[in-house]
């Protein structure tokens, strides 16, 4: 099992019939085109099914700031770990939040408070 970024790209690399690669930060084509590529393909296999070990449960802080939508309440959402998708939205009684809320770039915003 590959358990380096550079043995991954060499997987896959293997599997498109090209060379291999030593190192991430190498000058090769192919090592620029391998970390050019790498992050956003984690990033996309990772978004495709709510992972165990990649799901995280934050409280959300308020955000006061200017509130463009119908919604009551906006939210700052997280940055680190960088934020995928939202799974679900519960409510400070740990129910699930059934009703309609909207994502818009760095921003949640819902009627639920708190979130």
């Amino acid at each position: 099992m590959a358990e380096t970024a550079v043995a991954i790209c060499n997987l896959g690399l293997m599997r498109l019939g090209a060379g291999r690669i030593a190192s991430l930060d190498d000058t090769s084509t192919l090592a620029v085109a391998c970390n050019a590529a790498y992050q956003d393909a984690i990033d996309e296999a990772l978004g495709q099914h709510p992972w165990s070990f990649a799901v995280e449960r934050q409280s959300l802080a308020e955000d006061a700031g200017a509130n463009p939508t119908s919604f009551e309440y906006r939210y700052q959402l997280p940055r680190d770990p960088v934020l995928l998708r939202i799974l679900d939205i519960w409510d400070e009684d740990g129910e699930l939040y059934g009703e309609e809320y909207l994502v818009e770039g760095d921003y949640l915003y819902t009627d639920l408070a708190p979130c």
